[in-house]
């Protein structure tokens, strides 16, 4: 059996500087939608370090209304 080895550091530090870049953005622009990508950044980060059962979803969305479909 053979595993495919994965550099968590280097993995690591592409997300940090990923994130670093957002997070500056976000402060120069003051808009919402860099803030919202910064926040993905970061949870992108947080999940190298997280179990399986602890990983936070980096997804697009924020807000979750039930019954959207019927508006």
């Amino acid at each position: 059996m053979s595993a495919d080895i994965i550099d968590i550091t280097e993995r690591a530090r592409e997300a940090w500087e990923a994130y670093i870049y957002a997070k500056d953005r976000a402060q120069h622009t003051g808009a919402l939608e860099d803030g919202l990508k910064a926040g993905r950044a970061w949870r992108t980060f947080l999940n190298l370090f997280a179990g399986a059962e602890n990983q936070i979803p980096v997804e697009n969305k924020i807000l979750s209304y039930p019954y959207q479909e019927r508006r």
